[in-house]
């Protein structure tokens, strides 16, 4: 605990939310992420903050290892009445961290279940979202349907990620596919003001 703060219990029978709120945010950024759950846990529920408050809890958790109780924490963010900007906000980063856990789990089915509600909550991540779907589908070894997934995100202001997954697949499709993804990429490279950009959203 900071050494210029007062002990960490005294500080949770006084503080209002919004401090145990920054406080806690204080100690995620610290690394310090045992306190950080702590101090999270004690923003009560009614709180406007609550939403947020758990997802910071389940970014925690989800450091630490503890990833069934970080995606229970996420899931109750999705469904949060929280209808502030920074409620809806919590709940789509939620949704995505959701996905890319379930990814690296290898439970493919669920991880394109997050990224399609992702891709619904937040349409400036729609190309994102259909990356990911399409990567999850490569995870599998479904090239194809990785494939027939990633052909949205292939237009204007191709991102990395889709580029460069682009080309893994190419190599595992048939003929008929490798053609069609050659015209595609190359429809993109020719455009005189074609750029790559990174559709990540942290």
């Amino acid at each position: 605990m900071p050494a210029d703060g007062p002990p960490l219990q005294a500080a949770i029978q006084t503080a209002a939310p919004e401090t145990l709120f920054a406080r806690a945010e204080q100690a995620l950024n610290r690394g310090q992420l045992e306190q950080a759950v702590e101090l999270y846990q004690q923003v009560p529920a009614g709180s406007p903050l609550a939403g947020r408050a758990l997802f910071g809890e389940g970014r925690c958790l989800a450091a630490l290892g503890r990833i069934d109780p970080a995606i229970q924490l996420f899931r109750q963010v999705q469904e949060q009445p929280d209808t502030s900007a920074a409620g809806r906000l919590a709940a789509t980063d939620a949704t995505e961290l959701l996905g890319r856990i379930y990814l690296e789990l290898g439970r493919s089915d669920a991880a394109r279940r997050a990224f399609h509600e992702l891709a619904r909550r937040s349409p400036e991540r729609q190309d994102y979202a259909t990356v990911m779907v399409a990567q999850s589908y490569r995870n599998d070894g479904a090239w194809f349907d990785a494939y027939a997934a990633l052909k949205p995100a292939l237009h204007d202001g191709l991102s990395e990620q889709a580029y460069t997954l682009a080309l893994d697949l190419y190599w595992n499709l048939d003929a008929g596919a490798q053609r069609e993804l050659s015209r595609l990429l190359q429809t993109h490279l020719a455009r005189p003001n074609r750029e790559l950009t990174d559709n990540h959203s942290e």
